[in-house]
C-alpha cells in the first residue's frame, strides 16, 4: 500500500546517481556511523541507498519495543529503498501520511544547496503494534546522511525509530519539517485533505461500486461509461495504491481511509 512509490522513485531518478561513481569507503563510512549511533542513541536505524535500491538496518534497544523479531533485526541489509518490515507494523492510515511527509522532505531538500541539504530533517509520530502487540506511538525521523561527490546529488538517507518526545495531538502523524541550520520549522496542516486527492472523484465511483459488487460492464452502465474508460480507471487504481488485484484495491482504500 505504498501510495506514493511512483512520485519518490520520480525524485530518486532525478539524481542521476548512476551517471557517477560512488565511492565504496564512503558508503563504508556512513553505515559506521548509523550503527554507532543506533547503538548510542538506542533508536532503530534504516540507512538507504538511493543508488543501489538496497538499505541497512541496525536495530538499536527500540527493535524490541517495535516487536521486531531477532531474526529481524539480523538484516543487516535490505533488497528495497523501503523498510517495508517497519512500515507493515504501522496503521495504514498513517503510514499514506508518513510517505506523503517524505515526498515533501525531499522536495524540500532538493530546492536547497549542496551545503543546506544536512540541516532538515522530517518528523512525524506514527502509530506501531510494539512487542505485545498493542498500538505504540513512535517518532519516525529522516535526514540526509551523505550526498553524491559529484554536485551533491541526495545519496544516502537516514531514518530513525524512537520514542516520541512530546505526545501525539489530534489526528494525523503531526508532520513537520525542522531544519537545524536555521531553527526554522514547516508544519503541515492539510494532509487529511491531501490524503482525499490520491483518488480522483471518478476513481472513487469506480472503486465504490468495485466494492459493491458491480462487474466493469455493469460500472460503465452506472457511470455513462464506456468498458475501456473503466477499465483504465481500474488499473490506475492499482497502480496508486500498490496492489494486485481490485479486491486488495478496496481494503487498501479503505484501511487508508481513502473512500
Amino acid at each position: 500500500m505504498d501510495v506514493l512509490r511512483k512520485e519518490l522513485n520520480e525524485v530518486y531518478r532525478r539524481q542521476r546517481l548512476q551517471e557517477q561513481e560512488l565511492p565504496a569507503a564512503m558508503l563504508a563510512q556512513a553505515l559506521s556511523k548509523a550503527e554507532v549511533y543506533a547503538e548510542v542513541s538506542g533508536k532503530a536505524c534504516v540507512v538507504t541507498d538511493i543508488s543501489a535500491n538496497r538499505s541497512y538496518f541496525f536495530s538499536g534497544r527500540m527493535a524490541k519495543m517495535l516487536g521486531i523479531t531477532n531474526e529481524e533485526q539480523q538484516r543487516k541489509e535490505i533488497s528495497s529503498s523501503d523498510e517495508d518490515f517497519l512500515y507493515e507494523r504501522m496503521k495504514p492510515a498513517d503510514l499514506v501520511e508518513l510517505r506523503m511527509l517524505e515526498y515533501e522532505f525531499f522536495k524540500h531538500v532538493e530546492r536547497l544547496s549542496p551545503d543546506r541539504r544536512f540541516g532538515p530533517k522530517s518528523v512525524g509520530m506514527v502509530s506501531m503494534r510494539n512487542d505485545i502487540d498493542r498500538w505504540q506511538t513512535i517518532e519516525k525521523t529522516t535526514q540526509m546522511l551523505a550526498l553524491a561527490p559529484r554536485g551533491g546529488a541526495l545519496w544516502l538517507v537516514l531514518c530513525c525509530y524512537d520514542i516520541p518526545s512530546h505526545e501525539r495531538i489530534g489526528l494525523g502523524i503531526n508532520p513537520m519539517i525542522v531544519d537545524n541550520h536555521d531553527g526554522s520549522v514547516i508544519a503541515y496542516h492539510n494532509f487529511e485533505e491531501r490524503r482525499g486527492q490520491i483518488l480522483t472523484d471518478r476513481e472513487k465511483q469506480v472503486l465504490t461500486l468495485i466494492r459493491d459488487g458491480l462487474l466493469s460492464k455493469e460500472i460503465a452502465s452506472e457511470l455513462g461509461l464506456s468498458i475501456n474508460t473503466v477499465n483504465r480507471h481500474r488499473q490506475n487504481i492499482l497502480e496508486k495504491l500498490a496492489v494486485n488485484n481490485s479486491m486488495e484495491a478496496v481494503k487498501a482504500a479503505i484501511t487508508m481511509r481513502l473512500l
